[in-house]
């Protein structure tokens, strides 16, 4: 059929979720608006909100228009944005795992550099799901849904599942729960461990409880 409104195919969150999509909300909202439309209408006809690569920024998305003002059923929205983080045959990967242990592990490889790219990304992956729970809490409480928001900020704490206080680094996990060796958080990675990045990039990535990482990290003096 043909849709009421400009009809846009899925957001790519992990690449445009933080800057482009953004933008365009405080340059173009009706235009926006038409985006927003799009991803839920497809959630609809899917059974699923869209997501892209490791992440899950919907959520991010929708929260931030909701905080700047742009009118929406936000409330309606909700019950996708839960299911994607709840049920572990939706798009986000390795979702059993995470709920389970509060981490994603990586197997260990002999070549783990590009262009290897069986691996889980653990970290990075880990650490987006943690930032998008702590947005999902804050959506939640907006909602008025506490069981919600308290479940979603506790999952939201799940970063420090991957540090190591030994090396100072977010470090990779095996699935029995001990630390990936040999390790160098200089490294760049393509999927093993870290999504096309290396631990001194990916370990600042807490936005949401930046005191948090202070204190793991020795406090503002280290």
């Amino acid at each position: 059929h043909r849709a009421e409104y400009d009809r846009y195919d899925e957001v790519p969150y992990w690449d445009t979720g933080r800057n482009q999509v953004v933008l365009l909300t405080l340059l173009e909202p009706e235009r926006k608006l038409d985006i927003l439309r799009s991803q839920f209408d497809m959630a609809k006809e899917s059974g699923w909100m869209g997501s892209s690569f490791h992440g899950d920024h919907a959520v991010a998305m929708y929260l931030g228009d909701w905080e700047r003002g742009l009118p929406f059923d936000y409330e309606a929205v909700y019950t996708y944005l839960r299911k994607n983080a709840m049920d572990a045959r939706g798009p986000r990967e390795n979702l059993a795992e995470y709920l389970q242990k509060g981490w994603i592990h990586d197997i260990v490889v002999d070549l783990p550099s590009p262009p290897y790219d069986e691996g889980n990304a653990g970290v990075s992956k880990t650490l987006e799901y943690c930032y998008d729970d702590h947005c999902l809490a804050m959506y939640a409480k907006k909602l008025g849904k506490e069981d919600d928001f308290r479940m979603f900020m506790a999952r939201a704490g799940n970063y420090k599942n991957v540090w190591d206080g030994f090396t100072a680094f977010m470090r990779g996990r095996k699935e029995d729960g001990s630390w990936i060796a040999p390790f160098d958080p200089i490294e760049p990675y393509y999927n093993f461990m870290y999504k096309e990045s290396n631990s001194w990039q990916t370990t600042w990535f807490v936005p949401h409880d930046v005191h948090g990482l202070i204190s793991l990290m020795g406090g503002r003096k280290a």
